[in-house]
């Protein structure tokens, strides 16, 4: 084994570039479970317990097949427009929009996946019948064959067209895509060492195929669900490196003889790898908005607000372009219920005409759901936490959170929505009604079935008719989908605050300032040009 063992290291184990302690996979993109999901630049897998390791490795590997199926879909709903990439083709300007995001959001989640091969490509370093050595071949090489799998397809498609080249290789701030970045990519997926890598891992798992049995790996759902993809991605890769390979390497010639010993399959964007090699490990589990901003923030706050969250450096909604991520719905307690709605003629008239005959919003909500009623008013959040304020769909799905996890961040805005205190109060039993429900990673809103953090909001104040009250924001299409990017709802505020029928109302806004440590208070006229920022901001 040692000499096949020396060639695969030299070709699939080498270290990653610094860039690749990129962002963590955030809040929205984390798995589920007991054991918390680190970023790739605050921890070092080989040193965790077995047990441990373990945990983390089945982990990521469901952040690796999430993230692969969600850039799978980008690129099979291009396929149909396969007129887009002629090489004579006049690109209109709404095919460069869906180029754009498409090519946003794919490298969106080609940078997650490859954040989780770098932090287990030294896995070769262990002993090889260790739980360390197996695991981490498979997190690694799993990451890889994703990598390649869906980009290298992708990758051949954009290379018929100069056009298209050129488009993607702009610099695309909403989501934090760097100049150039499909050409560095393309000269990495289609490399000639890096099919070598693909072939070696392929190759080497005959060698381990006891040691991954003697460690659980075939047997467990991560492991046997990722062993499961590695030939479809494999035939996919080296299909299309078969098919395509003389223009490809012909054309990434004068790469080959630069070293590669640095084997990152994504390119650097400076900002975010100097700033997570310090900041990131220093401030884990801290968020910039502190306890005293934090119930100061709560005070502001009314049954039926919006509020729009984003925390530094995480890949929080990957996919969706924009500085904020993500939308939550705010409930308030019980008794703020009573003050807001009770007293209010339409909202009595509406609770008489419900088959409950309750007497207030709380009894109805009580009454058709009993199961979230009891988490809401006596229960604590999955992190423990309470009492409860929010309904936020997240990774654990559509969930009810307290103030904490909710609005403790790095950067908070609350929106009044300027709407009857009726419309409010249906728009939270609506709510209610979706709690519980699956994240939607595949971001569709055409399903309830599952629901993504905007869709929450979105759904929750849909007006039930053309020109019925509610919160009528037009979806937009990102990467062949109608979807609702947090960071729309920033923009729609600011195209309409002036209106004299604005839809929704200033509150508050906190911005995180890093160099502080802390919040800092903002305006209105502060906050409207949020939204034009790049996705990484980290500009004080």
């Amino acid at each position: 084994m040692r000499p096949f063992l020396l060639a695969f290291l030299t070709t699939m184990l080498v270290p990653g570039a610094a860039w690749a302690q990129a962002p963590a996979v955030g809040p929205a993109a984390e798995p589920t479970g007991t054991h918390a999901v680190a970023s790739p630049g605050d921890l070092d897998v080989f040193a965790l317990p077995r047990a441990d390791l373990i945990a983390q490795a089945r982990a990521d590997l469901g952040v690796v097949q999430r993230h692969a199926a969600q850039a799978q879909g980008i690129v099979d709903r291009l396929r149909p427009h396969g007129q887009l990439f002629r090489e004579d083709q006049i690109l209109t300007p709404d095919d460069k929009q869906r180029l754009r995001t498409s090519w946003g959001a794919l490298y969106g989640h080609m940078l997650a996946i490859e954040t989780i091969r770098q932090r287990w490509w030294s896995f070769g370093l262990r002993d090889a019948e260790s739980a360390a050595h197996a695991w981490g071949y498979v997190v690694t090489h799993t990451a890889l064959l994703a990598e390649l799998g869906v980009g290298s397809p992708f990758a051949a498609m954009a290379m018929r067209s100069p056009a298209v080249e050129v488009l993607l290789d702009e610099a695309d701030d909403s989501f934090g895509v760097p100049a150039r970045a499909f050409e560095q990519w393309k000269l990495v997926v289609v490399h000639l060492a890096t099919a070598t890598q693909l072939l070696t891992g392929d190759a080497y798992l005959a060698m381990v195929r006891e040691s991954l049995k003697r460690n659980g790996i075939p047997t467990s759902v991560e492991g046997s669900a990722a062993l499961a993809a590695w030939a479809r991605w494999s035939k996919a890769a080296r299909k299309t490196l078969g098919q395509k390979a003389g223009l490809l390497f012909w054309r990434n010639g004068a790469d080959l003889l630069k070293d590669w010993s640095r084997r990152a399959v994504l390119p650097p964007q400076k900002a975010i790898a100097e700033w997570m090699g310090d900041t990131r490990v220093r401030r884990q589990g801290q968020p910039l908005i502190g306890t005293l901003n934090l119930n100061k923030f709560k005070e502001l706050l009314q049954p039926g607000d919006l509020v729009l969250a984003r925390q530094n450096w995480y890949l929080s909604n990957i996919g969706l372009p924009g500085f904020w991520p993500h939308a939550e719905l705010v409930l308030g307690r019980p008794e703020h219920w009573a003050k807001a709605f009770d007293a209010d003629p339409e909202v009595r008239a509406w609770l008489a005409q419900q088959p409950e005959q309750p007497t207030s919003l709380a009894a109805l909500v009580a009454a058709r759901f009993p199961k979230a009623w009891a988490q809401y008013t006596e229960g604590t959040d999955y992190q423990g936490r309470g009492p409860i304020w929010v309904m936020e769909s997240i990774s654990e799905g559509v969930s009810l959170t307290a103030p904490e996890h909710a609005f403790q961040v790095d950067y908070a805005a609350a929106l009044r929505p300027n709407l009857p205190p009726l419309v409010k109060a249906q728009a939270i039993l609506r709510a209610f009604g979706y709690h519980g429900r699956p994240y939607d990673f595949d971001f569709d809103f055409l399903s309830d079935r599952t629901l993504v953090c905007t869709e929450l909001v979105w759904k929750s104040y849909q007006p039930e008719r053309p020109g019925a009250p509610g919160l009528a924001v037009e979806l937009v299409e990102v990467a062949g989908r109608k979807t609702l990017p947090a960071n729309e709802i920033a923009r729609w505020f600011d195209a309409t605050a002036d209106r004299p029928d604005a839809p929704l109302q200033f509150v508050a806004f906190l911005e995180g300032q890093e160099d502080a440590n802390a919040s800092a208070w903002r305006n209105q006229s502060e906050f409207r040009a949020t939204w034009q920022r790049v996705k990484w901001d980290v500009a004080q």
